[in-house]
Parts: C-alpha cells; sequence; structure tokens
C-alpha cells in the first residue's frame, strides 16, 4: 500500500478557542467538502452512452456515490468492469478541474475546527492524488492527511479505511466523528467504532441519512462548526 502524505502543522490553540466535541475529526470528500456530485453523475451518464447501458435514473446513480467504482461496476458488468472503470476515470479526470467546486463555508469551518486544536483528516474512496487535486482546487486548508482507495484492501462501509486514518493520525474512535453525505459514510463510521454526522448539500438524502441513527444530520457548515466546536 502506499503512504498518504507526512501529517502538516496544526496551529496553537488560543485561550479563545471553541471546546472541540472531538479531537479527530474525518470527513468524506465528494458531496462533502467538494461539490463533484454533478460530474460524478455525468462520468456515469459517459460510461453508460458509450456501453450501451440503460435503465439507471438520477436518484440511484446518486446514491453510489462513495462507493469504490470497481465495486458498483463489478455490480452492473461484471465482464466489462475495468473498462468501464477506465472510461469513467478518463472521463472523470478530463473534466475534474472545470467542474468541481468548494461548498460555501467550507473553508471557514475547517479554519475554525484547525484553530480550535482539532486534527483533520479525509477518508475518500477515490485515488488521494486526486483527492488532494480538489481540496487544492477548490481553496480547502490543509488537512493532515488524504486516505484515498489505494490504501486499504476493503473499502466503504467496510470501516477499513477509517481504521486506518485512526491509526495514522493515532486518534481514538470514542474521540472521532466521520464526517459524510452518503448512507454508508455513516455505516463506516459506526463499524469503526467512532460518531457519525450526516450532511445534507451532497448525494444522500435526509431520510436515507437519518435512517442510519447518525450523531446528527446538517444543513449547512455553520450547523456542522455548531456540533462540533461549540461556541464558535
Amino acid at each position: 500500500m502506499s503512504t498518504p502524505s507526512a501529517p502538516a502543522s496544526l496551529p496553537a490553540v488560543s485561550p479563545e478557542s471553541p471546546v472541540l466535541s472531538h479531537e479527530l475529526v474525518l470527513y468524506d470528500l465528494d458531496g462533502t467538502l467538494v461539490d463533484s456530485v454533478g460530474l460524478i453523475v455525468d462520468s456515469y451518464a459517459h460510461v453508460f452512452e458509450r456501453f450501451g447501458i440503460q435503465g439507471y435514473e438520477e436518484a440511484e446513480v446518486r446514491s453510489w456515490i462513495g462507493l469504490a467504482l470497481e465495486e458498483t461496476f463489478e455490480a452492473l458488468d461484471p465482464q466489462r468492469t475495468p473498462v468501464m472503470a477506465r472510461a469513467y476515470r478518463e472521463y472523470n479526470v478530463t473534466h475534474h478541474d472545470d467542474r468541481i467546486a468548494t461548498y460555501p463555508g467550507a473553508a471557514e469551518h475547517l479554519e475554525v475546527l484547525r484553530a480550535a486544536g482539532a486534527r483533520l483528516g479525509v477518508v475518500t474512496s477515490k485515488g488521494a492524488e486526486l483527492a488532494r487535486r480538489g481540496l487544492e482546487i477548490t481553496g480547502a486548508p490543509a488537512v493532515e492527511a488524504v486516505v484515498g482507495k489505494e490504501h486499504t484492501a476493503a473499502h466503504k462501509p467496510d470501516p477499513a479505511p477509517l481504521h486506518y486514518a485512526l491509526d495514522l493520525l493515532e486518534g481514538r474512535p470514542e474521540r472521532a466523528v466521520y464526517v459524510g453525505d452518503a448512507a454508508t459514510d455513516l455505516q463506516a463510521a459506526h463499524a469503526a467504532g467512532m460518531d457519525a454526522v450526516g450532511v445534507t448539500w451532497g448525494a444522500g438524502t435526509r431520510p436515507a441519512l437519518e435512517a442510519q441513527q447518525p450523531l446528527a444530520v446538517v444543513d449547512s457548515f455553520e450547523e456542522l462548526t455548531r456540533l462540533l466546536a461549540p461556541g464558535a
């Protein structure tokens, strides 16, 4: 397995810093920190058109976001999984830089938690290099580690990627939280022994997120900040 980038130093906590609800905050990327849902849906549509696949509505495609790509295509067409995954990635990477955007309040939220002394990381089902590129393009503050699909053999909703991040950042699951926009994110968090928080601005729906019984489901980064850094 490859190793994530070296942790970045965090600013010191000032006396005025808010009290953190968790020492370690991990985030999903697509649909959580980076607005890439439209690009992902279009990447699947490109593959469907190229390979003559029909019958999938956007709502179902959105429910796949956060799952490992090969596993999704394996369920759709086992014989053509490698070529379909390659076609998806070619389209996605080609349009990536022009199509992704930041969510309102994302950078400010991360800055508040960094200043308060939280350790921050990203755990995603996409490759770590492209994930770091997305964070840079959207102007997100530096996080300590980015864990991508190449770092574990199993992927969300399996807890392996979150366990990897916990080990890397020397975090305790009972003092950690995973923030994501998909039910699989919340399932992975629970399986890892962590708290889970759902966000409604990505691919998932509030009922689907609430069905996983997370710590909370929030509608804005401002609300997320108040939850994770009370008093901020």
